[in-house]
């Protein structure tokens, strides 16, 4: 087996479920440890586009996902949007790798941002602060496009502000006011 053993997949709400579905499938496969995370807008969108309809409670889409893929019992873990005590939600528990696919707009924005709002978010900010590798797989759209041209702008503005700062910070212990227009 090559790869991580333990692997945190997550699904939100963007158009693409089926290729979720075939990750996990793939996982299952090589044997590996997942961690299943769904928002409730992807069990909404996986309905719409497969004909996959996954039970609400955490406890029953396990036993479902373990029976559809075939997987080991145990291979499988899936946790609720606020369990704040799963392994994902902590370093200690963090997976060798998490993949969020699909990665709806909102999410990739969320993670972009450091926001922890809901178990997918936290996970994934686990694995960024633990070094782990995160995939996120957005479906190709324009508000895609227009989202990561804003998070540019802003990383840059953010830059040019700590930039600022700094110089006044530095310039005032020396009393000369050169690089705060910039």
């Amino acid at each position: 087996m090559n790869g991580p053993d333990r692997v945190t997949l997550a699904m939100t709400g963007a158009s693409g479920a089926q290729y979720g579905l075939r990750l996990l499938d793939c996982l299952v496969r090589e044997d590996r440890e997942v961690h299943f995370l769904i928002s409730k807008a992807a069990q909404l969108v996986l309905a719409t586009e497969t004909d996959v309809t996954l039970p609400a409670k955490p406890q029953a889409m396990q036993a479902f996902l373990t029976e559809y893929t075939g997987a080991s019992a145990g291979q499988i873990r899936v946790y609720g949007k606020e369990d704040w005590m799963a392994p994902p939600a902590s370093g200690s528990g963090a997976p060798s790798a998490m993949v969020v696919v699909p990665c709806s707009t909102g999410t990739l924005s969320a993670i972009a941002t450091g926001a922890c709002n809901n178990l997918i978010e936290r996970a994934a900010d686990v694995v960024l602060k633990e070094r782990r590798q995160l995939i996120l797989v957005p479906r190709e759209g324009s508000s895609q496009r227009r989202s990561l041209a804003m998070s540019r702008w802003n990383l840059d503005l953010t830059r040019t502000l700590v930039r600022r700062h700094d110089a006044r910070r530095q310039n005032a212990r020396y009393g000369s006011t050169e690089g705060l227009t910039q």
